[in-house]
């Protein structure tokens, strides 16, 4: 019984608008980066909760990072479905001038959160992502064809898997729709 229940997890990132060309500001033009999750339970998984935060930094996470969510509490979180097999995606807003940063080398841009939800059994679920933008890739002519993210060193794990907490440390990261210093 227990493999048919819904498993969610964080599937893939890329970024979606923005630049056309990594070096080419485009501020008019909003950029989001697109989080996408699956189930691949054979079953529903209900009033699922999907939080998403993201910072682009000068380095990498430091060990005591705590992972911290910039979207407040709780009950101001969409609730939804997921049905068996389904992938649905999730966005945060990200600014031209984080964008530039990170295509340029300056900073690295790391996208985690946790995905809680229900099984059909009743059973509460939490599964922790975390994602680093690693490369872009471009066609012949310099424009993007798409973005290349792996999994970070921590906050990738399921349940009973994942620790009460990672730290307490926010390494001064805020959201990338804002400017950062």
């Amino acid at each position: 019984v227990y493999g048919n229940g819904a498993f969610v997890y964080g599937k893939d990132v890329f970024i979606i608008g923005g630049r056309s060309r990594p070096l080419v500001p485009t501020p008019n033009r909003p950029a989001f980066i697109t989080v996408s999750f699956a189930n691949s339970g054979n079953t529903v998984a209900r009033d699922v909760m999907i939080d998403i935060n993201a910072c682009a930094k000068p380095g990498e996470l430091p060990g005591d990072f705590s992972y911290p969510s910039f979207n407040g509490t709780a009950k101001h979180r969409t609730r939804t479905l997921v049905p068996p097999k389904g992938e649905p995606q999730a966005n945060v807003s990200i600014s031209d001038e984080a964008l530039g940063s990170v295509y340029g080398g300056e900073r690295n841009l790391f996208v985690w959160g946790t995905v809680h939800y229900d099984d059909i059994f009743h059973a509460h679920h939490a599964t922790e992502f975390c994602f680093r933008f690693n490369t872009f890739v471009l066609d012949d002519n310099g424009a993007f064809t798409k973005t290349v993210f792996g999994p970070c060193d921590n906050h990738n794990c399921d349940d009973d898997d994942c620790p009460n907490s990672w730290g307490n440390n926010s390494a001064n990261c805020s959201p990338p729709s804002r400017s950062a210093n």
